[in-house]
Order: C-alpha cells, then sequence, then structure tokens
C-alpha cells in the first residue's frame, strides 16, 4: 500500500556523495506543542525513520541522536533554510538530511534534502492514529528513493502482473500502473486463456516506463 502524501519543493544545493554508500543525517522531528502525547508522537516518527534508514540498501545512518532544535541553535539557524541544513549536515559528514514538525492538528511534515539532488522535497499529511511506521515508511521512500512509474497497457481486459520485489498489480480495462522505486524488475504478467509473458522493465528516476504486453490466447 503507497500513502498518497502531497510534494514541495524548493531550490536547494548538496554536497557530493561520499565513497560507498552516502550518509543519512536523520534529524529528530520537533512537536509544535508540549503535550506528552504530540511529543510522544513525534519521537515515535523519528525512530521509525531512523530504523528505516538503518535497514535502507542505499544510505548509511549518520549519528541518531541529533535534535533539530539543538542542531539550529548550535548553527545559529534562523530558519530551515536549506544552507542552514545543508551545514548541519556537513558537520556529521552527511550526504543527505531529514527533519520535520508535527503540528498540534496532527499534522506531520517532513523535508529533506537527497544527496545528488538540489532539491528540498516535503512529505505533508495528517498523522494517522495507531503506529506511525507505516506512515514514515512511505514518506521515508518518497523523501530520499528515487523512483519511476510503471505503466502497463495489455490486450486482454483483465491481467494479474507479479512485479519482482513488490506487490502484485491487476490490471483493469486492461491498463494499470505502479510507482517502483528506481531499478531493473523481473515482470510476469497472466491471465486465463492467454500464455503468461515475463520479461524485465528498467524503472527511472521521475520517468514512467510503458510496457505494451501482447498476450497470446492458448489452443
Amino acid at each position: 500500500m503507497r500513502i498518497a502524501l502531497a510534494l514541495g519543493f524548493v531550490v536547494a544545493s548538496t554536497t557530493p556523495a561520499a565513497a560507498g554508500k552516502p550518509r543519512l543525517l536523520v534529524l529528530g522531528v520537533e512537536a509544535d506543542k508540549t503535550q506528552d502525547a504530540q511529543v510522544k508522537a513525534a519521537r515515535d516518527v523519528t525512530l521509525a525513520l531512523r530504523a528505516r534508514a538503518k535497514t535502507s540498501p542505499m544510505y548509511v545512518l549518520a549519528p541518531d541522536d541529533k535534535q533539530l532544535a539543538d542542531e539550529r541553535a548550535k548553527h545559529a539557524c534562523d530558519s530551515e533554510a536549506p544552507d542552514c541544513m545543508l551545514e548541519i549536515a556537513a558537520a556529521y559528514k552527511a550526504d543527505a538530511v531529514v527533519w520535520g514538525r508535527l503540528g498540534g492538528d496532527s499534522l506531520v511534515t517532513l523535508k529533506a534534502i537527497r544527496a545528488g539532488k538540489h532539491d528540498v522535497i516535503v512529505v505533508s499529511a495528517q498523522l494517522p492514529d495507531g503506529d506511525p511506521a507505516p506512515w514514515a515508511t512511505a514518506a521515508y521512500q518518497t523523501l530520499l528513493v528515487p523512483s519511476g512509474t510503471l505503466e502497463i497497457k495489455a490486450n486482454v481486459p483483465t491481467a494479474t502482473v507479479t512485479i519482482e520485489g513488490a506487490d502484485k498489480l491487476v490490471l483493469a480495462n486492461g491498463t494499470g500502473q505502479r510507482v517502483l522505486a528506481e531499478g531493473r524488475y523481473k515482470i510476469k504478467v497472466e491471465a486465463a486463456g492467454h500464455t503468461p509473458l515475463v520479461t524485465t522493465v528498467v524503472i527511472k528516476e521521475s520517468e514512467t516506463a510503458t510496457l505494451n504486453v501482447e498476450l497470446a490466447a492458448t489452443k
């Protein structure tokens, strides 16, 4: 399941990626109010982001105990402007940085500058009730993992598409889409009364890969 997230962009500059995996600094999500429930929710989102970063094949997690407010004060940042956030990241030899705020209305806004890119990516949504880890994982994917779109068009009205390393996709009216992390995928398309088709597709960041499928009817 992919959670719909609102995205926004501002211009920034980034430092070159270090040799090997780039380092990621996850600053603590800051709560706008001091109520225990909000402070706990902000902490839970922070911990979920750091847990996801620790298992990421893309990044090495930089020190995981740094807080947004403390770092802003240390670096005399009057705002969360990109140049100041990059200065904080550079202090810990990080190539990417993510930070955020949780409002009193449970609106959580996370921002990130990804290694090698020049945009601040923004995810903003109401924090769901219960465990924030699924939301944080989806937000992490949007913020820090390059992704593109797979579009499939088939000559049959209904088909099941098995995507290596991702959830299955069921075509409706012969079409379907899925957002995938950048990379190469093995695809299998199956429909009743037809011979399955197996192929590979390459997903590139911010691009749509269109796969036109012609399934042959079985005799």
